[in-house]
């Protein structure tokens, strides 16, 4: 997980809030998606619990997600493209209501205390 943590922009809980229409300009849809920060684990100084943020989401024609998905809670492990935050299809992700991980409550031990 450690790995998984070193390539990613952002580790958070989040709540999806905001869900856009998919672009359809070529086999790869892209999706702006907002978010609710429930809890940061690692990420850029400045952000804090409660944040909004705006993803990029990269997926499948086939399966845009859907607004359907909006109060769905996850911790994701966001990329950076192009200096955005960006999630793909198939981004780390597992359910918020699933135990987390020691090692993502050590990672958010040192976020808090770096963010004093």
């Amino acid at each position: 997980m450690w790995q998984a943590m070193d390539g990613s922009a952002l580790v958070a809980e989040v709540t999806l809030v905001r869900v856009g229409a998919p672009s359809d300009d070529s086999d790869f849809a892209t999706q702006w998606l907002q978010y609710r920060v429930e809890r940061v684990f690692q990420g850029p100084l400045g952000l804090t619990d409660g944040d909004e943020i705006q993803v990029r989401h990269h997926g499948c024609n086939s399966a845009p997600v859907s607004r359907s998905a909006v109060g769905r809670r996850s911790v994701v492990f966001f990329g950076s493209r192009n200096g955005r935050l960006s999630e793909g299809l198939c981004s780390l992700r597992f359910s918020a209501w699933q135990p987390v991980p020691f090692v993502l409550l050590q990672a958010r031990a040192q976020w808090l205390e770096r963010n004093r």
